[in-house]
């Protein structure tokens, strides 16, 4: 199934060299884009002020016309310098989530491996393991001297809103919608008029801030690892 074998190094390595990627090429597309609509809504507003002042209130067809091209304009705007951004933030964090399932589904494998076991049976089991059987496996081992579970670490809220967003992003209106919508109500608060919605589709309101914090939990549970999974104690011959 993998033959690289990942410990704590590894599993950080790959998300900052992920995050920078996202920070240095998506995110200032916020700031680009921002800025090229504001202009353009400028220079349309200025226009189209121009053209009402001189607009004779008997002219219909001046009248539809330069309503179509307002309805236009704003169109525009919010497909292009609004929700198009957040989708490709959106996207952007649904990949994060699936780096972190891969490494996190590495690091069990490997943790779960043994002389005795079944090497092909695991695999597969791993392979095909949704959050809840990776959650109950991550449960095993010990996070903190105290005993404190997985699901009670300080990283866990937000890998688990992260999970939850990489869901909606690709699978749209569901039972994770609706428990994200449940725990973050303000990623909700979308416009209903959004050129790119569909019946099935949720326009998240993300914004880089998101992508940030889950970045950190997502490194803070590679931080976290017990000895056992994080193998950065072993000697180079046995990891």
């Amino acid at each position: 199934m993998w033959s690289d074998i990942p410990d704590r190094r590894s599993g950080l390595d790959a998300v900052d060299a992920y995050a920078e990627a996202v920070t240095e090429k998506v995110l200032p597309l916020f700031d680009d884009l921002k800025a090229q609509g504001e202009e353009e809504d400028k220079s349309f507003r200025e226009w189209l002020q121009g053209q009402w002042a001189e607009f004779d209130i008997n002219d219909d067809t001046t009248f539809r016309c330069l309503s179509e091209a307002e309805d236009y304009h704003n169109t525009r705007q919010l497909l292009y310098f609004d929700a198009i951004p957040r989708q490709m933030l959106g996207l952007a964090m649904a990949g994060l989530y699936h780096l972190w399932e891969q490494l996190a589904k590495q690091i069990v494998y490997w943790a779960l491996r043994s002389p005795q076991t079944d090497h092909e049976s695991l695999s597969r089991q791993v392979s095909k393991a949704d959050f809840k059987a990776l959650e109950k496996w991550l449960n095993c081992f010990t996070w903190n001297k105290d005993g404190t579970p997985f699901e009670s670490q300080p990283f866990y809220p937000g890998l688990k809103l992260l999970r939850l967003i990489a869901n909606v992003v690709k699978h749209g209106r569901g039972t994770a919608a609706r428990e994200l919508e449940a725990i973050a109500p303000e990623l909700f608060n979308s416009n209903e008029n959004s050129p790119v919605q569909d019946p099935g589709s949720v326009d998240l309101m993300l914004a880089p801030e998101h992508f940030d914090a889950a970045v950190n939990a997502v490194r803070g549970f590679f931080e976290a690892l017990p000895a056992k999974l994080a193998r950065d104690q072993l000697p180079w011959y046995d990891r």
